[in-house]
């Protein structure tokens, strides 16, 4: 190769680098202008629009301000608080017999121990509600049983004694009023037999007029001091209603009978049947009637037949009206075992 060629080469490989920045410059460029006019068709050309508000201008772009809200715990959700009902006699009766029945027909542990608890409840609850009722009966006069009849031996004793006296004054008014008792009985009856004793007792007690009449013509040993008197035809006992024996009236001084009693009774029923017999034909009052009985019959009404009436208005309203309007009906009852207090007559002076 020649210099001159030599040379001209060279020239030609220090102008390809010049070439090859000036071709990547005019890219950059054209590539630019496209991506402005791509910017200034979007916007509307709005850049050029508002060129009367100057070259300089400036504005800050607008930015969307979230207010920043404090961290705070997520909201708990409510649960509803569990409904709760009381185990009370109410729930007993209405589902005790239910558990009863679950644990006798599927006696599993689990029906075994609802019943037996559900059972020591309402055994605990019977003897909650005794104690109080106990100690309330207490502190309330006018409730105590006492006056019916002493439950302590020391004043049982002195009440029966006392009663026995009241019997005994009670029976000799009623034999001073009367012919006495009439036995119809038949020497051949088992019954009759052991009447006898109890019709001789009663006969030594009272001192009332005993007339054994005879059925069958018969005789029972040990009745020898009564009267008897043989009914053959049974003419008597037909008129009297008489249909077994033993049987006893109480035969007034008209001749006129009241039943005592059918069959063999003992001496403490056999009294109160004469006693009951005579208050019914008023040979004695309903007062002395009332004293001779075992039990005190001290209650709220005021006759035997009659109906308490109460105000419906001040029952719903008050809840004490109830308790107050039976306590009236009470009354104030003298105890058993004391003695009213005799007051001095007041004289014109301290009157």
């Amino acid at each position: 190769m020649t210099q001159a060629k030599a040379r001209k080469k060279m020239r030609c490989n220090r102008a390809d680098p010049i070439m090859f920045r000036f071709f990547l410059f005019m890219l950059v460029v054209s590539i630019s202008i496209n991506s402005m006019a791509q910017v200034a068709s979007t916007t509307g050309n709005q850049f050029y629009q508002d060129k009367e508000r100057g070259w300089f201008w400036f504005e800050d772009p607008e930015k969307k301000i979230e207010e920043e809200k404090p961290d705070s715990p997520p909201a708990a959700t409510s649960q509803p608080s569990p409904k709760t009902i009381p185990l009370d006699a109410k729930w007993l009766r209405e589902n005790l017999e239910n558990l009863t029945l679950k644990a006798m027909s599927n006696p599993t542990e689990t029906n075994l121990a609802n019943f037996a608890f559900a059972q020591r409840l309402m055994l605990d609850m019977g003897s909650r509600f005794s104690s109080k009722m106990t100690d309330y009966m207490m502190d309330q006069p006018l409730l105590d049983e006492t006056k019916r009849r002493p439950t302590d031996s020391f004043s049982l004793n002195e009440f029966k004694s006392e009663r026995g006296n009241i019997v005994k004054d009670v029976i000799d008014e009623i034999n001073a009023k009367t012919k006495g008792l009439w036995f119809f009985y038949s020497s051949t009856c088992g019954y009759c037999k052991k009447m006898i004793p109890v019709i001789k007792r009663f006969h030594y007690n009272y001192g009332m007029d005993i007339l054994a009449i005879s059925l069958d013509g018969g005789i029972i040993p040990g009745m020898e001091e009564f009267e008897i008197v043989v009914d053959t035809d049974n003419s008597v006992a037909k008129r009297f209603g008489v249909t077994h024996t033993p049987t006893t009236y109480l035969v007034m001084n008209d001749n006129t009978p009241e039943l005592v009693a059918k069959g063999m009774k003992s001496l403490v029923e056999l009294e109160a049947k004469v006693i009951r017999s005579a208050k019914l034909r008023n040979i004695i009052t309903k007062e002395q009637y009332a004293r001779t009985k075992t039990v005190y019959e001290l209650n709220m009404y005021n006759n035997e037949s009659g109906q308490l009436y109460v105000n419906e208005e001040m029952l719903e309203k008050d809840p004490s009206y109830l308790a107050e309007a039976l306590k009236k009906q009470l009354g104030d009852v003298q105890p058993f075992g004391t003695r009213l207090i005799r007051q001095p007559a007041l004289n014109n002076q301290q009157k």
